[in-house]
């Protein structure tokens, strides 16, 4: 089984629902502190066993949570290297190989 992270039409990324519950437990907290990012972003994930959908953000939103995303994966995880007893590379490998070149081609991104 797996689980998406989706960033608009054709902008999908899978991950194993393993993967996916490490990263929820990282990134939850994180979007938390921002209540309507956290309600738009997990609530087909939460409801529906959905994607987490950053697409139907505003581009205001859609740049915070990236802006949150890249500070976990590029400065946290790279310096801890470790979500609890796990190794972290390969969630840092699916940020720069697969999630970041992916949130930047939305159209909500705005460099």
């Amino acid at each position: 089984m797996s689980a998406t992270f989706s960033f608009g039409n054709d902008l999908i990324v899978v991950v194993n629902n393993a993967g996916m519950g490490i990263l929820d437990r990282v990134l939850r907290p994180c979007f938390n502190n921002y209540s309507a990012l956290s309600e738009k972003i997990y609530f087909h994930y939460d409801l529906y066993d959905g994607p987490i959908d950053f697409s139907e953000l505003t581009s205001e939103q859609y740049m915070k949570a990236y802006g949150i995303m890249k500070d976990i994966f590029e400065n946290d995880l790279q310096n801890n290297l470790s979500i609890g007893d796990s190794s972290c590379q390969w969630a840092i490998d699916l940020w720069f190989n697969e999630i970041k070149p992916k949130m930047q081609c939305s159209p909500l991104y705005r460099s």
